[in-house]
């Protein structure tokens, strides 16, 4: 399951949104903003689409540091399918307690996902950042 997260996250970060960019009715926040590297982080947004895993829809959620790691998680993938309602609260809870998060700044998206036969339809719903201090 890891090794198939990997290529999603990076294509989910590289590749265009269908729909051209991030909406501006989103917010996706993070909290806290500063932390260590063994904190939990929570991204949360209100849902813009429906999600469920018996319509093939999910959220995504991806992050690479900025700056240069040695040791510790520099990038993730996150993915959650729901079910979610629209405007409901959806919740990412990021943690590596054994591994820690490396220092600096988390660059994210959030997209939603839909399968339809061997396509995925992409929509980017939002960007987040958070940063991580040396404990």
């Amino acid at each position: 399951m890891r090794l198939l997260l990997i290529p999603l996250v990076a294509a989910a970060l590289v590749l265009p949104a269908e729909n051209g960019g991030a909406s501006a009715t989103t917010r996706l926040n993070v909290s806290p903003k500063h932390g260590g590297p063994y904190s939990t982080y929570v991204v949360s947004f209100k849902a813009e689409f429906a999600s469920s895993k018996a319509t093939h829809t999910q959220y995504v959620l991806g992050a690479v540091n900025s700056a240069g790691c040695s040791s510790g998680i520099s990038s993730f993938g996150k993915i959650q399918a729901g079910p979610y309602k629209v405007g409901q609260t959806v919740r990412f809870a990021i943690r590596y307690p054994k591994a820690g998060l490396c220092v600096g700044v988390f660059h994210g998206v959030g997209h939603w996902q839909k399968r339809e036969g061997d396509h995925t339809r992409d929509i980017r719903i939002g960007r987040f950042a958070f940063r991580v201090l040396r404990s």
